[in-house]
């Protein structure tokens, strides 16, 4: 093997311990959905696991989330709220929804803050992002809905 190594970098003039490749930079805030750095990143270029798990966050865990949010804030539920918003960042952190990550952990930040009085604007921010990550979705092709 070293001496392909050798060989290769003899032909080709470069040192290949110096190269280093990153197939998808990050680009936190980029798009409402880093596609690129989510399909190879997260899902190892498998598009169609991909495609599954966006249309999970789309018809099912981020309307639920919401949903859960929603209610956890009009109860006061801090510890509930918490505990939504830790899994809404986390799984849209993963798909590379940046955006409504940090508002995720915006609002939860702000339920353990026992900052329940702003919940409601982190809320609407919430949803603002997820608004956005569906329209993005309606006018991709990747047949999301």
């Amino acid at each position: 093997m070293k001496m392909l190594k050798q060989e290769i970098e003899k032909i080709f003039g470069i040192d290949l311990a110096m190269k280093t490749v990153t197939l998808t930079p990050k680009k936190k805030g980029s798009e409402f959905i880093d596609y690129d750095a989510f399909l190879y990143d997260s899902c190892n270029g498998k598009a169609e696991l991909a495609r599954k798990l966006l249309r999970h966050l789309l018809h099912v865990s981020g309307p639920q989330w919401l949903k859960e949010a929603e209610a956890a804030i009009m109860a006061g539920d801090e510890s509930r709220l918490r505990k939504v918003c830790h899994s809404l960042k986390g799984t849209a952190a993963t798909v590379c929804a940046n955006a409504f990550s940090e508002a995720g952990a915006e609002l939860g930040r702000l339920a353990r803050e026992g900052r329940m009085n702003e919940t409601p604007q982190g809320l609407e921010q919430l949803k603002k992002e997820f608004s956005q990550i569906v329209e993005w979705a309606r006018t991709s092709d990747l047949d999301l809905l």
